[in-house]
């Protein structure tokens, strides 16, 4: 049962970010910081940062419905693991870069979650956001739940 309020934010939803680099860790609680400024009701209040290793804090984390995956790109397959067992049926996991990493550090969890029969997967095409002129694309996966 999800309550709403009027402006139809779910209510106890959390958004989580993670950053292993403690200096831009706390620049994004600097950025929290100010953005709660807003005051109460501005949503802000929902956001953490964690700071540390998202392969040992995924774990801990609870019904996970979206994952956005944006890093070093060999690492989004231990990244997606170590968050399994947190991923709610139906979640939808988001991996930037698939078009400009998929033959190099994008190649392993790209097979992973292609192949796999936890997922539905499919390739949109977008570009670099910094270039409109390099295509790339995010691959698209929807976790379907434990065999």
């Amino acid at each position: 049962h999800t309550h709403t309020d009027d402006r139809n934010h779910c209510l106890g939803s959390r958004l989580v970010t993670m950053e292993r680099d403690w200096k831009w860790g706390l620049a994004a609680k600097r950025f929290l910081w100010q953005a709660r400024g807003a005051g109460p009701g501005s949503g802000m209040e929902a956001v953490d940062v964690i700071i540390g290793n998202a392969l040992q804090q995924l774990p801990k984390q609870k019904g996970i419905d979206f994952l956005f995956l944006d890093g070093m790109p060999r690492e989004y397959l231990p990244y997606l693991q170590a968050a399994e067992q947190s991923l709610r049926p139906g979640a939808v996991i988001v991996a930037d870069n698939a078009g400009v990493f998929k033959d190099g550090g994008l190649k392993p969890y790209l097979e992973y979650v292609r192949n796999s029969p936890l997922y539905v997967s499919s390739f949109v095409e977008s570009h670099l956001e910094w270039r409109v002129d390099v295509p790339d694309g995010l691959e698209v996966s929807k976790y379907l739940g434990p065999l």
